[in-house]
């Protein structure tokens, strides 16, 4: 590969700024070349119901449009977008989530908040690499505060909870006016939201580091201002308090490293780390400039280089689940084969296909619960349960084919969400439906040697006689399955052949 076909780039939705990074990857390796950075205070225009201001979603789409220039010439495989906390609490049936992809040119992916503690983990852990002891990742962001800890690339608890800069700084700074009270009050909120995961990482033995602009600017007010040379301390935060209840008012504060970008949520920020440092019980910590995006780029050389961390999480679950590993591989390899005769046609992608492959490998997840609506309950499993390495929008869109792999299937049963992935939802689920009829007998001597053909409407099955006369009930599965095919806008014909 020459040129933009080498490179790999990650755009991170946060909710405070904008951030893209683009690299070159090779032999597992990435070399950053590029990085762009606009505060769009994403969730300052956010209310408490989820509607999003207009003035907010007009500097998103902005800057995404920017962002897309840099793009262009990237393949998209070698893109990911992911939204964070505000995209997650956006509530307007899709449609700023809708304007963004346009804007954007690509697929933006909305992380759950503890896949975004996981690659906020990864991102840091690239940037110090190995320790002696366990790294504990901390992130302060504008809606959320991520905290992961662990060994290796893999940490062992990853969290995420509400507490972020620009939240805090709206609730309790409105306009600006710092008192010790609302410093207290904000510091108290804090904690409160931390308290409940607070165990899982207080009083551990760790390499304790911070990412993202809080940590950052606490870090550079520090230096400017001589407390200390680099990192952040609790005689640091003592000192910050200090300054700003001197002030008396955010517009009124001067202070050395301080940008007018982060001066109207230093408070908030500063509120937020307090809390992090009594919950955790943490005397000292460093900090990293890689966070969220640099995490992304990791995680998708993984995938390139053959560890795609969502293998693991889908065979994980199975595992759990009790899943009938001889039926889900039957399964897949059954619906692989369909797969690959409508992909020209249907104009699918090999994500489509991973898609599909574990749609198969966990269609059965739900007779864990129960074998009534089996499909209900795998549905409801796969888009709650905590899978690292999946996005929130990829998980939904793999619950959506596990519910419709049974039963009668239409439209309104597949959730709202935009047109292609709609389509996409019913494309995989139709091949997965067929594939589970074709091994109902749940044995290896199960129909064999069918012709296969793709058609741009939709499949053809090809049966000798004997073949259908030996298989009775498959046959009245597959004419039964004729109609639901018919009923979303696809076919399915069955041809039988004499001996």
């Amino acid at each position: 590969m020459e040129g933009a076909s080498r490179q790999i780039a990650a755009v991170d939705l946060g909710s405070n700024s904008f951030h893209m990074v683009v690299a070159r990857a090779g032999n597992g390796r990435i070399q950053l070349i590029d990085r762009i950075r606009d505060r769009v205070a994403l969730a300052a225009g956010l209310d408490a119901g989820g509607v999003l201001e207009d003035a907010a979603a007009d500097r998103g789409l902005h800057c995404l449009r920017q962002f897309s220039e840099r793009l262009r010439d990237i393949p998209s495989r070698h893109v990911r977008v992911v939204g964070t906390n505000t995209f997650r609490k956006v509530r307007d049936g899709g449609r700023f989530l809708a304007a963004s992809t346009e804007a954007m040119g690509r697929t933006i992916e909305i992380l759950g908040g503890a896949e975004e503690a996981r690659l906020v983990f990864l991102g840091i852990r690239y940037d110090v690499g190995e320790t002696d002891l366990p790294l504990l990742a901390i992130d302060i962001g504008g809606g959320s505060t991520e905290l992961a800890m662990g060994r290796s690339d893999t940490p062992s608890v990853a969290e995420s909870v509400q507490v972020g800069c620009v939240g805090l700084s709206s609730r309790f700074f409105p306009n600006g006016k710092l008192t010790r009270s609302r410093m207290k009050e904000a510091a108290i909120a804090a904690g409160v939201e931390l308290e409940p995961i607070a165990h899982l990482f207080a009083g551990a033995a760790a390499d304790i580091v911070a990412s993202s602009g809080t940590a950052l600017a606490i870090e550079e007010i520090a230096a400017a201002c001589g407390w200390r040379d680099s990192g952040i301390d609790r005689d640091v935060l003592s000192r910050l308090a200090k300054a700003l209840l001197e002030a008396g008012n955010i517009d009124a504060l001067d202070l050395p490293g301080l940008s007018d970008g982060r001066r109207p949520v230093i408070a908030g920020g500063l509120a937020a780390m307090q809390a992090v440092f009594d919950a955790v019980d943490i005397d000292h910590l460093r900090t990293s400039r890689c966070a969220l995006r640099e995490g992304v780029l990791v995680d998708m050389v993984g995938r390139f280089t053959g560890n795609d961390r969502r293998d693991a999480s889908v065979a994980a679950l199975a595992t759990r689940s009790h899943v009938d590993q001889a039926q889900a591989t039957r399964v897949t390899r059954t619906a692989r084969q369909l797969f690959e005769v409508v992909e020209p046609a249907w104009d699918l992608s090999e994500d489509d296909a991973r898609l599909l492959g574990w749609a198969a490998a966990l269609h059965e997840v739900g007779l864990s619960i129960s074998h009534t609506d089996y499909h209900r309950h795998g549905e409801y499993i796969v888009a709650n349960t905590e899978m690292p390495g999946f996005s929130r929008t990829t998980q939904e869109t793999l619950a959506g084919v596990i519910r419709l792999h049974r039963k009668r299937i239409s439209w309104n049963r597949l959730a709202e969400g935009d047109d292609p992935t709609r389509t996409r939802i019913r494309d995989l689920a139709l091949l997965l439906r067929v594939a589970v009829h074709l091994h109902r007998s749940r044995t290896p001597g199960t129909i064999a040697n069918i012709g296969l053909s793709g058609t741009p409407e939709g499949l053809e099955l090809t049966l000798t006689s004997e073949q259908a006369a030996r298989h009775p009930l498959t046959m009245a599965d597959l004419a039964s399955e004729c109609q639901q095919w018919a009923r979303m806008g696809r076919t399915l014909d069955i041809a039988i052949t004499t001996n």
